[in-house]
């Protein structure tokens, strides 16, 4: 008869681990005397080869530079996924992942399996999003557009950095600025930006706002520019006459039909 058990031993551990197993039956006749109730076995948990890199993640701004150099041990044997190099080192080619099969050829054959992860470091700053102004009934003559720029790139952007940004209004004349970030900007953030120049958003009608944004050491440029329709749905026009003065109990005005609503104040 088989039986498992359902607590668990942990030997994770090389190491010699002896393992008894026994009955507790006190109906068995020999229970109190020499019997085969009891059962011992050694047994071994031999080591993994140890496979220490550089790290999980490596980021740099050149990886083909990077050396990968698991630990060395002449009974060791390498085999590097990427392209099926035994060597001990391995010489990054680009950036990516780098899965190493580590067999220790010397001793039982146990295997053991690591990776190294290699990011480019690049900087890449675009335009966002267009934060304001947005659809609305009718805006005043000088509004300032906020926008968002974020750091796509893998980089940090530190403390001081100037961003050249401009917007353009239906394809109007370009207004320029400059964000200079007051702190670090961790890759993937976004920091927002007003405009020191508004535009007249008074008449109603469809508006196109093109935008831009320029930094120096930026690697990708399909991003630097978005453009975004706003509309200005204009206010109802409504006349209930010129000012006048009645000498009588009641006046009617009229402000006319086709409206939604109505709402005397």
């Amino acid at each position: 008869l088989d039986h498992t058990f359902d607590a668990t031993v942990d030997v994770s551990n090389p190491g010699t681990y002896n393992l008894t197993a026994y009955t507790l039956a006190e109906d068995d006749p020999y229970f109190y005397l020499v019997n085969n109730d009891t059962l011992s076995l050694y047994f071994e948990v031999y080591a993994n080869p140890t496979v220490t890199m550089l790290g999980d993640t490596i980021r740099t701004h050149m990886p083909d530079t990077v050396i990968l150099t698991p630990y060395y041990d002449p009974g060791y044997e390498y085999y590097w996924q990427y392209d099926g190099s035994t060597d001990a080192v391995f010489h990054v080619p680009e950036e990516g992942s780098y899965p190493v099969t580590v067999t220790d050829a010397a001793g039982y054959g146990c295997v053991s399996v690591d990776s190294a992860y290699v990011e480019l470091l690049f900087n890449d700053v675009g335009v966002d999003s267009l934060i304001y102004p947005v659809d609305h009934c009718g805006l005043g003559t000088a509004e300032y557009p906020v926008i968002s720029l974020r750091n796509f790139g893998t980089d940090s952007i530190v403390a001081g950095s100037k961003i050249a940004v401009a917007y353009e209004v239906n394809g109007g004349l370009p207004v320029t600025d400059t964000v200079e970030l007051e702190e670090k900007l961790l890759a993937g953030d976004a920091v927002e930006h007003t405009f020191s120049t508004g535009t007249d958003l008074s008449a109603s009608g469809m508006y196109r706002f093109s935008i831009y944004s320029v930094f120096d050491g930026d690697t990708v440029t399909s991003n630097n520019s978005i453009e975004r329709d706003v509309e200005m749905y204009g206010h109802p026009t409504v006349d209930i006459g010129p000012d006048r003065t009645i000498q009588d109990l009641s006046y009617e005005l009229d402000a006319g039909t086709g409206f939604t609503s109505y709402l005397w104040s």
